[in-house]
């Protein structure tokens, strides 16, 4: 589940690809080739496939970008998570997440469009809760807990930036990293070692072992994304 979001994204984001440069005209409306030539330098943009995030939860992300040299823009993004939250992995996850990033276009004429690589990092602050069936001494009941996680990481990304019209922007990207993160509980060790993986003492959210995991840990990244977004220069 932790990796379906960043697959079916980038499937997406193939598919999307493919007719952009296949296809003399994506949306019938829209004369693609008119804009190619527009250097974004500064736009706002908005993520909205984070609000249906089923492994992290649901977050509302919006970012900026802000071109600072020829083909080169920095951008920063920031998330929090939302009530949605209680339907998916991480019951009322609360939050934030902060990632700045350095893009540079590969396009010849140093403007920002088209397809660009890029150095990221994130941090991540998360509180979620888990419901649990737990047997201490041969003793068996369910119980509410408290998890707290801290994410940092690191991607490389490749992306894709396309002006739809004179100020719509539609923004892909896929990415890979290493991800280092440092979780901790409320729940007494006696206890979190008497986790049930069944549902025998009322286990309502059984949401997988990932988001449970203690301690410092070290796993490679997956991200993608598709964002829209508004050019204001």
């Amino acid at each position: 589940m932790h990796f379906l979001r960043p697959f079916s994204i980038i499937i997406l984001f193939v598919m999307i690809s493919s007719k952009s440069f296949c296809q003399d005209n994506v949306f019938p409306s829209i004369d693609r080739y008119k804009y190619y030539g527009l250097d974004n330098k500064f736009y706002i943009s908005f993520m909205p496939v984070s609000l249906i995030d089923f492994a992290d939860g649901s977050s509302l992300r919006f970012s900026a970008d802000a071109k600072v040299y020829k083909g080169i823009a920095l951008s920063a993004e920031i998330g929090y998570y939302t009530y949605l939250s209680d339907y998916f992995a991480k019951p009322n996850a609360k939050g934030i997440i902060i990632k700045p990033a350095l893009k540079y276009y590969l396009w010849k004429g140093n403007k920002c469009n088209g397809p660009y690589i890029g150095l990221e990092y994130q941090y991540k602050h998360q509180t979620y809760f888990e419901h649990d069936s737990i047997s201490v001494n041969s003793a068996g009941y369910a119980k509410t807990y408290k998890m707290t996680r801290y994410v940092n990481c690191i991607n490389a990304k490749f992306g894709y930036l396309n002006n739809l019209t004179r100020r719509i922007i539609l923004e892909m990207y896929a990415g890979a990293g290493i991800r280092f993160f440092n979780s901790s509980t409320d729940l007494p060790q006696t206890e979190y070692d008497g986790i049930l993986r069944g549902e025998k003492y009322g286990n309502d959210m059984n949401s997988g072992y990932q988001v449970r995991v203690l301690g410092r840990h070290t796993y490679p990244n997956i991200s993608a994304g598709i964002k829209i977004g508004v050019r204001l220069r």
